[in-house]
């Protein structure tokens, strides 16, 4: 059988000067150029619908746009505030975007609380070129800042607690600080506002233990700049004179430790070492009756003073029992209840409980009979017993009086 090949020539169609396979290629780049969709990109890369908004902000393209790997490589800065206020729950992808150097809200608006950062710190981790994370108007938990294990971010900005700080836990700086690249991580507050605490005062001893923040091991909480007569030291603030009002006072708090010059306070454009922060203390009269609970069984003996610990008058000394006032009129120790002493000196009162239980003793034996010169011993005749809580004996416990048994004759 014979084959016949037909060969056939092509004659260029001359559309003014560009050729068929020209004209295709120019419709195909103004396509692109309309940033309608990429007819290149095999697969979606980005899943999560508001981080794909994110990223196509970033490359200038419509919402539709179906970014390819070598996009994602020219972005080196993504911005929460263009899609302010919306979630983002899959951070899948962020680790493709390898040159990206810098992820901030812009100082405005944005990403929900609500979105998954400890999915977003996973993936700073991944990223070989990132430098810069800028969120001082995001609000998340720092605490999630523990994870982030990069050390290539020289600069990190987020929100100051300003409100809390001091039942705040700062604990996540030892992972932080470990970064041999960081150079600052700044705690951006509004310099209008200051950090506050109220503290109960008592004169000659000073303020109650100042508790927080929470630091990592190793740092302490330094304040400076106090008024003159006051003085912070350890946990306790100190005024030389008396206080008899309600009193605030101002000064510096720095958390001092071994990196502590990395950690800045204020705007991301004026970043100092402290804050500042105001104390309220309110005065208390150093009057202190302390008493404990106590329970007993009916029918045991009990005196109110068998409650009361110690007291001190408005100068610290102690005082007696025996000027203490005592209001232990309802206590009957011959029932149960709960009954509540008073005990009260100089306008401050402390009420201890008295609780009175049932006895529940009990000792459960039985007759027997035998005959002259059977053995016998006092445990035969013994079934249980209980004592005043209701907890189980042992024979061995029990007092037994088997004195005038004689097996040898009837009896």
């Amino acid at each position: 059988m014979k084959k016949i090949i037909s060969i056939v020539a092509l004659t260029p169609l001359i559309l003014g000067s560009l050729s068929p396979i020209e004209t295709i290629a120019d419709t195909v780049e103004s396509s692109n150029s309309n940033n309608s969709y990429n007819p290149f990109s095999s697969q979606i890369l980005i899943p999560d619908p508001v981080l794909h908004e994110l990223v196509n902000n970033a490359l200038r393209k419509p919402l539709d746009y179906e970014p390819s790997e070598s996009d994602l490589l020219t972005v080196r800065e993504l911005v929460f505030s263009t899609v302010a206020g919306k979630t983002i729950n899959d951070w899948s992808g962020l680790e493709k975007l390898t040159n990206l150097e810098v992820l901030s809200d812009s100082g405005s608006n944005s990403i929900s609380e609500d979105s998954n950062f400890s999915g977003l710190i996973s993936k700073i981790n991944q990223l070989p070129n990132f430098t810069s994370l800028d969120l001082t108007q995001t609000n998340f938990d720092l605490s999630i800042l523990s994870n982030l294990t990069s050390h290539t971010i020289t600069n990190i900005a987020v929100p100051f607690p300003r409100t809390t700080v001091y039942t705040s836990d700062f604990g996540f700086l030892e992972q932080v600080l470990q970064n041999p690249s960081l150079n600052t991580i700044n705690f951006y507050y509004n310099v209008q506002n200051s950090a506050s605490i109220s503290l109960m005062y008592i004169n000659n001893m000073g303020s109650e233990d100042l508790r927080g923040p929470i630091l990592p091991p190793g740092y302490t909480l330094q304040i400076t700049n106090l008024p003159q007569d006051w003085d912070f030291n350890s946990s306790k603030f100190v005024y030389s004179g008396t206080i008899d009002k309600r009193t605030t006072i101002s000064g510096r708090v720095k958390f001092l430790g071994p990196s502590s010059d990395k950690i800045k306070f204020g705007s991301r454009f004026g970043p100092v070492d402290s804050f500042n922060s105001n104390f309220i203390f309110t005065p208390q009269s150093q009057v202190v009756v302390n008493v404990h609970d106590s329970s007993l069984y009916v029918g045991d003996s009990w005196k109110s003073e068998d409650n009361f610990d110690s007291a001190l008058d408005k100068d610290g000394n102690s005082v007696a029992f025996s000027e203490i006032l005592v209001d232990d009129s309802n206590v009957d120790t011959t029932k149960p209840g709960t009954y509540n002493v008073t005990y009260s000196y100089d306008g401050v009162t402390s009420t201890a409980k008295v609780i009175v239980k049932a006895k529940q003793t009990a000792v459960n034996v039985h007759d027997s009979s035998l005959y002259v010169g059977d053995s016998w011993k006092s445990e035969d005749n013994f079934d249980s017993a209980l004592d005043k809580d209701g907890n189980s004996v042992a024979f061995s416990e029990i007092l037994v009086d088997d004195s005038n048994v004689d097996t040898t004759k009837p009896g």
